[in-house]
């Protein structure tokens, strides 16, 4: 990674970052509660592997995506915890697009200031 200078400040700084993560969340609020769609009911909301650690670990040698299916049992376990199924699933793919948007404004900070911009 290309080394930032020192005293480099972003064209957009935090509070470009927070409008951004603001923005992620406003667009995903109205899925929060929503039911699963299309693929989710085979891939996560019918199989055993998806819901449970015992049963993931059962089936990790015939996976192709096992990281995949650990979030899905990490986020149904939390759907759980929350007495909501889906909403567990949606808030950990809340989560995750929020961890890109950091990482996205994040390269593009050190990009930026590596051309001087």
């Amino acid at each position: 990674m290309p080394a930032i200078p020192s005293g480099a400040q972003p064209r957009f700084g935090p509070p470009a970052l927070a409008a951004l993560i603001a923005l992620t969340t406003l667009v995903y609020l109205n899925s929060l509660f929503g039911p699963f769609q299309f693929d989710d009911y085979a891939v996560v909301a019918t199989d055993r592997a998806a819901q449970g650690w015992a049963a993931w670990w059962e089936t990790l040698a015939q996976r192709i995506r096992p990281l995949l299916k650990a979030s899905y049992v990490a986020t149904h376990q939390l759907g759980g915890w929350l007495g909501h199924a889906t909403l567990g699933h949606h808030l950990g793919s809340l989560l995750i697009h929020l961890a890109v948007v950091a990482l996205a404004w994040r390269l593009a900070f050190v990009l930026s200031a590596s051309f001087g911009m």
